[in-house]
């Protein structure tokens, strides 16, 4: 027989699991319609918990999208994919620092199944890192609350990454020097993402 102490904690992980559930059908549904930035802004906060909502709200996705391209411009400017590269992936992992966001190449046609260092065929100066400080601010402030920190910045980090590469296909394919590639986007060792590049 179940105590109140047990049905509480129950009822509690029922709750979070919806969220993380709700959150999971946002990003897949972000990737697949084609609206603005802010409108993907609003859907993600709908589905987010009232505890993390209001930092979501705070941050400037636009700002957040010329950081990215920025920081790619910065780094590609140093050293660019070798021609045959076949897939850019945006990866994302937790760092001492929070989390961080790296790109990386392969000339295989899938993605190595382990996503270290030594099994890509290019990977940037500085292991790729890219600088995108709010990401790593908005990690520390959803840490230890209802959401999960990777579920949040995954969904902020894609909505920014399709947005910007949707407004500057061609501008990226120049950056890298190739003249198509896919990409994709997710957490080391989780599930990824594919986003589309299409030129204007």
């Amino acid at each position: 027989m179940y105590s109140a102490a047990e049905r509480d904690r129950d009822r509690v992980l029922g709750q979070i699991n919806d969220m993380m559930y709700d959150v999971d059908e946002f990003i897949g549904e972000v990737l697949e319609e084609h609206g603005m930035m802010e409108e993907s802004k609003r859907a993600l906060l709908k589905v987010l918990d009232a505890s993390v909502s209001p930092l979501v709200r705070e941050l400037d996705f636009e700002e957040l999208s010329k950081d990215l391209e920025e920081s790619l411009s910065e780094l590609f400017q140093k050293e660019t994919p070798p021609p045959g590269t076949k897939i850019i992936h945006f990866g994302l992992r937790e760092t001492a620092e929070g989390c961080s966001l790296y790109v990386v190449g392969t000339k295989k046609r899938e993605l190595p199944e382990f996503r270290d260092s030594e099994e890509w065929d290019w990977v940037g100066p500085l292991g790729g890192e890219l600088k995108m400080p709010a990401l790593c601010a908005l990690w520390e402030s959803v840490s230890g609350g209802r959401e999960e920190e990777w579920e949040v910045v995954l969904a902020v980090t894609l909505i920014v990454l399709k947005y910007y590469l949707a407004e500057n296909a061609g501008d990226f394919l120049s950056m890298i020097n190739l003249s198509s590639v896919k990409v994709t986007a997710g957490f080391d060792e989780g599930d990824l993402y594919e986003l589309q590049l299409e030129e204007k």
